[in-house]
């Protein structure tokens, strides 16, 4: 699975778990809050473990860019 595949399944688990505790706050159903608040948590690990570069393997952070930070090398986020 290439970076951009990745990023485009976190970022509609973020969404998810964001539709997810909104419709509790508006429907006033705690569960469902406490649910969605946990999805959008569970993004965090899968980031760290998914986000990393594929030729020495650091993670790419937040704002990744074009270069690996640490080795230099380019990251193509089409390269499975």
């Amino acid at each position: 699975m290439s970076l951009r595949q990745k990023s485009r399944i976190l970022i509609g688990i973020l969404a998810a778990g964001l539709c997810i505790g909104l419709a509790g706050a508006f429907t006033e159903i705690d569960l469902m809050c406490a649910l969605g608040i946990l999805v959008i948590f569970a993004v965090l690990p899968a980031s760290y473990m998914w986000m990393r570069c594929l030729h020495c393997g650091a993670w790419l952070g937040r704002d990744s860019g074009k270069y690996c930070k640490d080795c230099g090398e380019k990251i193509d986020r089409d390269q499975k």
